[in-house]
């Protein structure tokens, strides 16, 4: 969440002839079926693995003059990850933003952020030892930005872990991506061995995706993002600066390598 994946997307369908599936609604209720499970104290993985595996043959299904699926999870999915590369070890692709520019865009959304941001912590939290590792006990006590900046690192932390077990997995920097989007959105569909219209490629910041809000459909670019970020920042600068300065102490303590390897 919160690192461009949208637009990612909407750059991949862009320039190729595949079938971009985002946030698709059967992922997000077997990841709400799992936090129930898991919740409830009666929890086997064996048991939801099997309710787990027809999930996702309904999205493996084939679409007329498509050559491939791209299928982009919402963020309350992250909790599957691990038994879905298991069940289905894929070509797949972790995307993600640097802590400040996670904090950033949490600002741009606090709402819905609030709302959010404890309960994806609540599911991420007992999939790894980081807590037991760096003995937090009670995140609901955090103040919110703090919170936000623990989802942040834990999901790195996940990601690490799935990524060094997983041949078929690969890391993207957001902000690689921005720097450099054609080149790496062609790296992506090689690594998924999708097809690259070089035409449509050379067009994606003049008319496409990249010259347009990935939400919104607005007119928005590079520029007008690199303003926007400014001006949230000039405005939160205390409060960033603070929770910049309190993470340092967990990072010391857990650092995460950056970046994330292997590369796209």
């Amino acid at each position: 969440a919160f690192c461009c994946s949208t637009l990612f997307c909407n750059c991949l369908q862009a320039v190729s002839d595949s079938l971009v599936m985002k946030e698709p609604s059967v992922l997000g209720h077997l990841a709400d079926a799992l936090a129930h499970a898991q919740n409830s104290g009666n929890f086997r993985r064996q048991n939801w693995q099997k309710i787990l595996d027809p999930g996702l043959r309904l999205l493996e299904k084939t679409y007329p003059g498509q050559r491939g699926v791209i299928i982009k999870p919402a963020n309350s999915a992250n909790n599957m990850m691990e038994d879905i590369l298991q069940l289905r070890p894929s070509k797949t692709l972790f995307m993600y933003g640097s802590l400040r520019d996670f904090l950033l865009s949490n600002l741009k959304s606090p709402d819905e952020s609030r709302h959010m941001v404890p309960l994806f912590l609540k599911r991420l939290l007992p999939l790894t030892d980081y807590r037991e590792k760096l003995q937090l006990i009670d995140f609901q006590g955090l103040e919110h930005l703090q919170q936000c900046a623990v989802l942040w690192h834990t999901q790195l932390y996940h990601f690490s872990g799935l990524a060094a077990e997983n041949e078929s997995v690969r890391c993207l920097a957001a902000s690689d991506f921005l720097q450099q989007p054609n080149p790496l959105v062609r790296r992506a569909l090689d690594h998924f061995e999708l097809p690259c219209d070089a035409e449509r490629l050379d067009e994606l910041a003049e008319s496409g995706p990249l010259s347009h809000h990935s939400k919104s459909g607005d007119r928005f670019d590079a520029g007008a993002r690199a303003d926007q970020n400014a001006a949230l920042a000039a405005q939160y600068s205390k409060e960033l600066d603070d929770t910049l300065h309190w993470m340092d102490g967990l990072l010391s303590r857990l650092p995460i390598d950056l970046p994330l390897q292997p590369q796209l």
